[in-house]
């Protein structure tokens, strides 16, 4: 009985641990903001949104093939995954550049135009931010007297080999 408490107390540990180095327990800090326009080259994805990153080296491969200079990756995610069979899921990904390009083929640009989003930054794994950061986004849209107003995006980013993600949910007053 001894061992069997012991494995279940260095499994908790373990799973504590990891949770908290992968951001599990920051608190979600959500404001408003005017965004200024983005501009994306991206491909087009469909299916879970957790198997997009294939996509991103894609296009990661092709600017630096290409020599476009590019700066953070970007999703943007069209469905809401509690709605939409995840088969289905649609988005755009690839990353931020710093001025027009034409579409290429599979690889295709656009530029989001300036507008006003709730915002949240999340410092850890882009698979647990979700889980924690869009109820909360969620929960101040409702209880500010906004309603969402387009598809969200995420902004991933790496600082001193941390990852960031910034979620921009675009809103308008109800």
């Amino acid at each position: 009985m001894k061992v069997f408490l012991w494995i279940v107390g260095i499994v908790v540990v373990v799973i504590v641990v990891g949770m908290a180095m992968m951001g599990g327990f920051q608190k979600v800090v959500v404001t408003s903001e005017e965004q200024d326009s983005i501009k994306m080259i991206y491909v087009e994805y469909k299916g879970p949104y957790n198997k997009v990153m294939k996509s991103f080296e894609q296009v990661y491969n092709y600017l630096n093939a290409n020599k476009i200079t590019h700066a953070d990756g970007i999703g943007e995610y069209l469905d809401n995954p509690m709605k939409v069979k995840s088969t289905e899921l649609r988005s755009n990904v690839g990353y931020i550049v710093d001025k027009d390009y034409k579409d290429s083929g599979v690889y295709k640009f656009k530029s989001v135009p300036s507008q006003l989003y709730a915002i949240a930054v999340f410092k850890g794994s882009p698979s647990v931010g979700p889980m924690l950061v869009y109820p909360a986004m969620n929960k101040w849209i409702v209880g500010n007297g906004y309603e969402v107003s387009g598809p969200c995006f995420e902004i991933y980013s790496m600082q001193d080999k941390k990852t960031s993600t910034k979620y921009l949910m675009p809103i308008k007053k109800k």
